[in-house]
């Protein structure tokens, strides 16, 4: 019966060590995927930052480019306004005095 017993024994210590390898081996893959999820999170913040740093710009860009379009639109319609007035402020003038007296 003793050498059953011995056989026992070393069978329950060959699986306590096979468990106990095993808990090392599962902590070091749950340390490496840690890492490679830091890691991963790290690149996907800098991607992400870099992606709106450019987003940003050209957004800046066209936003310059719509009002330097703008002011030219508004610079154009003064001058018309203007040549307008020079050409026509004596017809507008009596067009006026026009209004006025009939009412």
């Amino acid at each position: 019966m003793n050498p059953i017993l011995t056989k026992i024994a070393d069978i329950e210590a060959a699986a306590s060590a096979i468990l106990e390898e095993a808990a090392k081996k599962k902590a070091a893959y749950a340390g490496t995927m840690k890492q490679k999820a830091d890691e991963f999170d790290r690149n996907t913040d800098i991607r992400t930052k870099d992606i709106l740093e450019k987003k940003r710009a050209e957004f800046n860009a066209q936003t310059e480019a719509d009002v330097r379009a703008l002011e030219e639109q508004t610079k154009k319609h003064i001058t018309n306004l203007r040549e307008s007035y020079r050409e026509h402020h004596e017809a507008y003038v009596r067009q006026i005095i026009t209004n006025m007296i009939k009412e």
